[in-house]
């Protein structure tokens, strides 16, 4: 079994590297750059290049010869200036990864990472695969690209894909750009220096929280299957949770007292009020469930945060 992650130095692709090589699975990596020590992959052969280069995403697939295919490669910057760019080259790195199975592996079974972000806030909750795409952010809208995408070469060439719409996450070695990761990240850094305030933006919107190493279990349970009666999946807990309740689960664990200060930079663009999903139709397919606990994972998130800190 020989397992392909595009973006395997980012948070997801890091454990998920880890959880394969556990499973028996020979791993390769994709990434634009080295996989820093910080980063649960970093001991695995990663190739360094652009996906969105043919030539350089068709020897990759045609050298390691996929059985299990997974693409987490993702520029964040959309809602930066030249963020249409990013959101062009991500359908792009998908168009190319995707094509390049079909020459080479196409036996290969593959996941595309999407996310619950294409939802947007829709009145029925919990969300269900079923749920209209009505995505609030450029980030979803760009999921929703890539899902077509995905759909395309599905239909047109009868590769074996899947698409995992995944909730929030969380867990150790989140990045800072995420609430949670943020959040640990000036805890810890007010333990080691000695600040005492912590900026946040809203508190009162509520998210699924799904365990990062769940939804890695997951992910290989559907990939795991030759067939499926649907090519979309819901990733996450069924809970929703308040980022007030993150963030009292998280200062109650911290060493010094620190005090939140809401900042308006710390306020999301197209923002949501609540999500709750439902991940049913994974359940039924495949038998996966949660099992680490939220206050296990909020934990686990500090933790790897103090490491990075100290």
């Amino acid at each position: 079994m020989r397992a392909l992650i595009t973006g395997i130095g980012g948070f997801v692709g890091g454990h998920l590297a880890n959880l394969l090589r556990q499973e028996g699975f020979d791993v390769c990596g994709i990434d634009r750059r080295p996989v820093s020590a910080g980063v649960a992959a970093s001991t695995i052969a990663t190739e360094l290049g652009d996906i969105c280069d043919p030539s350089f995403t068709n020897r990759v697939v045609r050298d390691f010869q996929p059985t299990h295919a997974f693409h987490f490669a993702w520029e964040f910057d959309q809602n930066r200036p030249g963020g249409a760019d990013a959101a062009n080259r991500n359908v792009l790195g998908v168009s190319v990864l995707l094509k390049a199975i079909g020459m080479s592996a196409r036996e290969a079974r593959v996941v595309i990472a999407s996310s619950s972000a294409v939802y947007g806030a829709p009145e029925r909750q919990p969300i269900d695969e079923e749920a209209p795409l009505k995505p609030t952010t450029s980030y979803g809208a760009s999921k929703v690209a890539i899902e077509a995408a995905a759909a395309s070469f599905r239909s047109a060439h009868g590769l074996n894909i899947v698409v995992t719409r995944t909730f929030n996450v969380l867990g150790p070695g989140m990045p800072r750009r995420l609430f949670a990761g943020s959040l640990a990240e000036q805890i810890a850094a007010a333990e080691h220096d000695g600040s005492r305030t912590i900026e946040v933006g809203r508190l009162d919107s509520s998210r699924d929280y799904i365990d990062v190493r769940d939804a890695a279990r997951a992910y290989l349970a559907l990939a795991s299957q030759p067939t499926h009666e649907h090519s979309v999946f819901n990733v996450c807990s069924g809970v929703s949770r308040s980022s007030q309740e993150l963030a009292d689960q998280m200062l109650a664990q911290a060493k010094v007292s620190v005090k939140l200060v809401h900042h308006d930079s710390r306020m999301q663009t197209g923002d949501v009020d609540y999500q709750q999903g439902s991940a049913a139709r994974l359940q039924r397919t495949t038998g996966w469930t949660p099992t680490i606990a939220f206050s296990t994972s909020v934990c686990d998130t500090l933790a790897r945060a103090r490491t990075r800190a100290g």
